[in-house]
């Protein structure tokens, strides 16, 4: 069995797969390949990959619905590399869960540095968790687990992604004070790659937190936003 960090190809663009794993394995991870949805899906279980490069278009389960299933049971980082580039598709790769999303044509050398970013952040967020099993925050009727990485409200446990919980651990640390999108942007993704990030995506990555602690998400109660600056997680009675 290889230590080398694992990254899965998804896409039934073979050029795509030849060029990826030569510059990739040349950065000492090894590849593993897939060329339709269900393909992903079983190597993706049976392989445990520590990272995945998904097109949305692909044969038998698109993208999308990949990158949900495996949101579901996983928060292992999820690339999408895809030639949709409208705003919608951007935004609807970041609520299902994608951490980050890159349009074809795509430079090779950018990919590389974001890889190396995430890769980096899931490290950092897993020995965090090693050191810190105990870290519980309970403010009000929310309760977030960092090493589960789960949120409790009224009893009812949600599961989150890395990005989504950082997110809501910087917020709730700081209650009742403005969080401004550049503090997240430096905090969440770091200094040397937060210029990479549009600050759009932390937007969506609130939205998603949102729709899973909040009773409205048109009326939040926990997550305000504070127009043109940041949010604030209020603490309430």
């Amino acid at each position: 069995m290889t230590s080398k960090k694992k990254i899965l190809i998804v896409d039934e663009d073979l050029f795509i797969h030849k060029i990826l794993e030569y510059r990739l394995s040349r950065l000492g991870y090894y590849i593993l390949h897939a060329f339709n949805g269900q393909e992903a899906l079983v190597i993706f279980k049976q392989d445990e990959p520590d990272l995945i490069i998904l097109d949305i278009i692909i044969a038998q389960i698109d993208g999308f619905g990949v990158c949900q299933k495996i949101r579901d049971i996983s928060s292992i980082p999820i690339i999408i590399l895809t030639g949709l580039n409208s705003l919608e598709d951007k935004i609807a790769g970041f609520e299902i869960g994608a951490d980050d999303y890159i349009t074809k044509p795509f430079s090779i050398k950018e990919l590389e540095v974001r890889i190396r970013a995430l890769m980096r952040r899931s490290y950092n967020i897993y020995m965090k968790n090693s050191f810190l099993t105990n870290e519980i925050i309970n403010i009000g009727q929310v309760t977030l687990d960092c090493q589960k990485r789960q949120v409790s409200k009224k009893n009812n446990k949600i599961k989150l992604t890395n990005i989504e919980c950082s997110i809501l651990k910087l917020l709730m640390n700081q209650a009742n004070e403005v969080v401004s999108r550049h503090i997240i942007l430096h905090e969440v993704w770091g200094n040397k790659y937060e210029k990479l990030v549009e600050t759009r995506v932390i937007d969506v990555h609130i939205s998603k937190i949102r729709s899973k602690i909040e009773n409205d998400i048109n009326n939040p109660e926990f997550i305000l936003t504070a127009r043109g600056i940041g949010y604030i997680f209020r603490v309430t009675k």
